[in-house]
């Protein structure tokens, strides 16, 4: 809490996500020929083996059905190393790398509680969405258009250890624009003054070119996605919180869109129960009310 010289004492809580429960024991482990969802598969299984010490009742596991459909598609990895980290903090790094998305769903019968992994490709991540209105739904929106940082290529540099030479890969916008993400021309921005910006990555560990044009696309993908980002506010959803997604109207062509929530912070006080939110643009949609 805190005494300021006006006004009542706010009081605030703050939590972590409940992913930090299955944070137990660091750990060092390479990974040979494996390919992501079997590496998920085996850092699960050492996480349920720490967490059973403390918690007998509790069954952890991976969705079954969910990692075979992924093994399908996935390619096994040469060499992945896990230097003294937590299991999950590892599996969540990965995943962002790969752009995975890695959840927790528990249930619970009796005296038993079971908590059931997802390790899956984000695009195929279904979340809840919220219709918010400007002079309605929506109180405040300041919403960001951030170029500075933006590039058209990303270029992943590697080192062959069996054949002893040295490869690129580079991905382009144009690798992305069938995902649905944001490109500046959608909202009235010049790709022209991107054109010539180049940004090279050669501290990142890769073993084949596969795995190096993966990771350029998915680094590229994280920069894209920054492209228009803004902070809100509305009246309190309780359910309202990081990975929906909202879709934000009334704010003319260039910013009305579905954004993803990145962070929340709900506020109970004078004016009522609010909720104050992050995101980032992940599609634009045809304006309904106000001005561009």
């Amino acid at each position: 809490g805190s005494f300021p010289s006006g006004g009542g004492s706010p009081l605030t809580v703050r939590g972590v996500n409940l992913l930090d429960r299955f944070r137990t024991q660091q750990i060092s482990r390479p990974f040979l020929n494996k390919k992501d969802s079997d590496i998920a598969q085996e850092l699960v299984e050492e996480i349920a083996k720490e967490i059973r010490k403390k918690v007998p009742s509790m069954e952890i596991r991976m969705d079954e059905e969910e990692r075979q459909t992924n093994l399908r598609r996935e390619t096994p990895v040469p060499y992945l190393a896990m230097q003294n980290a937590y299991p999950i903090v590892f599996l969540l790094l990965r995943a962002r790398d790969i752009g995975y998305d890695l959840s927790v769903e528990e249930a619970a019968q009796g005296s038993t509680r079971t908590a059931t992994f997802r390790f899956r490709p984000s695009h195929l991540v279904r979340r809840p969405t919220y219709e918010l209105e400007w002079g309605k739904t929506l109180i405040s929106f300041q919403p960001t258009l951030q170029t500075a940082g933006q590039v058209n290529e990303l270029m992943v540099k590697g080192w062959d250890s069996q054949g002893k030479t040295k490869f690129e890969e580079k991905a382009t916008r144009a690798d992305l624009k069938g995902e649905g993400i944001i490109q500046p021309d959608m909202i009235g921005v010049q790709e022209s003054s991107l054109a010539q910006r180049l940004e090279i990555t050669s501290d990142r560990p890769v073993q084949t070119r596969q795995e190096a044009k993966d990771l350029a696309k998915n680094m590229l993908r994280r920069l894209t996605q920054g492209l228009v980002e803004a902070r809100g506010k509305t009246i309190g959803l309780p359910d309202l919180r990081a990975g929906c997604k909202v879709n934000v109207i009334g704010l003319g062509t260039r910013y009305s869109g579905t954004y993803l929530v990145t962070s929340t912070t709900h506020s109970i006080g004078e004016g009522g129960y609010t909720t104050d939110f992050s995101c980032r643009m992940e599609a634009r949609t045809a304006p309904q009310g106000g001005q561009s």
